[in-house]
């Protein structure tokens, strides 16, 4: 995405992350994962689980905040005999909060590549989320509202992470707008991203508090996209960064 001259911006903090786990899960068992259909996934077999000092802990990639926290929590358990497995591809907010629910096997990546790391051949013990979407989870509302079983009581979390990061509204500097209001009030032919997938319903709302939406922008002329892509120009971003 290019985003060139930014000339304004907003940022607000918020407090993300919570280890959590599913209450039900007395220990992990053995079991099989799917793997894509082009190459071989990496997995890693024996036992794991609590019984065996072996949980899997559903995560992102290294360099991803959950990713990032799980290897902390791996490394921090080492002295006490632990050996936390970490399922790098099993984050998603909403869909980790799903996977740790259901006691889902570790997923590998949908497309296998000789670059990927190894995912734990078991059952996710606990996980990495967002407090929104374990708070969501547990009520059954929401993302969850549909959710066949929901609420999901059983869920339980240990620990709540704070690390801040930022609501961000940047606009390129040569489209003179002053406030997101300007874009409705002018009609504006803006290339918007908008991101969705962190922050719950915060996105959604200030959209929908300056009366912007898809529909809106693009009956201006304009563009809207909810994911990066660093091939697509933008001149207006609002979202989590």
């Amino acid at each position: 995405m290019r985003l060139r001259g930014i000339g304004a911006f907003l940022a607000l903090p918020l407090l993300l992350a919570a280890l959590f786990v599913n209450s039900d899960i007395a220990s992990a068992q053995e079991g099989a994962a799917s793997g894509g259909p082009k190459a071989k996934p990496k997995l890693i077999e024996g036992k794991f689980g609590y019984a065996v000092k072996k949980p899997i802990v559903g995560a992102a990639c290294p360099e991803c905040p959950w990713g990032a926290m799980a290897e902390v929590v791996r490394e921090a358990m080492k002295p006490y005999g632990w050996d936390i497995q970490i399922c790098y591809y099993c984050a998603g907010s909403a869909r980790e909060a799903r996977l740790v629910s259901k006691a889902a096997i570790a997923t590998p990546p949908n497309n296998p590549s000789p670059n990927d790391l190894p995912t734990p051949n078991g059952p996710i013990d606990f996980g990495i989320t967002g407090t929104e979407y374990l708070r969501w989870a547990y009520d059954g509302t929401n993302d969850f509202a549909k959710d066949p079983g929901s609420p999901q009581r059983q869920l339980r979390a240990i620990a709540k992470i704070q690390e801040p990061t930022w609501f961000i509204v940047a606009v390129r500097s040569d489209q003179n707008i002053k406030s997101l209001a300007d874009i409705v009030e002018k009609k504006m032919p803006v290339k918007m991203v908008a991101t969705m997938g962190i922050g719950g319903l915060t996105t959604p709302t200030v959209l929908q508090y300056f009366g912007i939406s898809e529909e809106v922008v693009k009956s201006f002329g304009g563009t809207f996209n909810t994911g990066y892509d660093r091939n697509r120009e933008a001149n207006v971003f609002v979202g989590f960064g």
